[in-house]
């Protein structure tokens, strides 16, 4: 007779993969040492915008970039990637600054730029609003890159 289905459930840390070992100890959570998909992929699409940018014959030196606050990248992590990246590659040895950027907001009912205490309410401290319109703490930003031989 065939299982019937069962349903989808993403594998995170609240969700993890547990195996069974099929002896007398309970099953132990999973937690696939695959790269965050996140840091990987911006990582990797920011290294190919570094190569469109660099001028011919240049060398990378190092690369600065501005990580808004509610991209939720870690800058630890981006950095391993980048150099894991890298390795081998013309770009080898360049250096990665990643600096963040504070998330900023202004109320649209009474006008007051605040830097919100919860992201993901963003309540006006002056109005108790919760019209929001974000100023800062946004996207991906190459801001410059050093190079040597231009």
């Amino acid at each position: 007779m065939e299982q019937p289905a069962r349903p989808y459930r993403p594998h995170t840390p609240n969700n993890p993969v547990y195996l069974a070992d099929h002896g007398s100890a309970p099953a132990q959570p999973y937690h696939s040492p695959v790269l965050p998909m996140h840091e990987a992929a911006i990582t990797n699409a920011l290294i190919e915008q570094v190569r469109t940018a660099l001028p011919p014959d240049a060398r990378l030196l190092r690369c600065v970039v501005q990580v808004g606050q509610l991209e939720h990248l870690d800058s630890e992590v981006m950095q391993t990637i980048w150099q894991a990246s890298i390795a081998g590659t013309d770009l080898d040895g360049a250096g990665l600054d990643v600096e963040p950027v504070p998330l900023r907001v202004r109320c649209g009912s009474c006008g007051l730029d605040f830097t919100p205490s919860d992201r993901a309410i963003m309540l006006c401290p002056a109005c108790g609003s919760v019209k929001p319109r974000i100023l800062a703490g946004t996207g991906v930003i190459l801001r410059s890159l050093e190079v040597e031989g231009v």
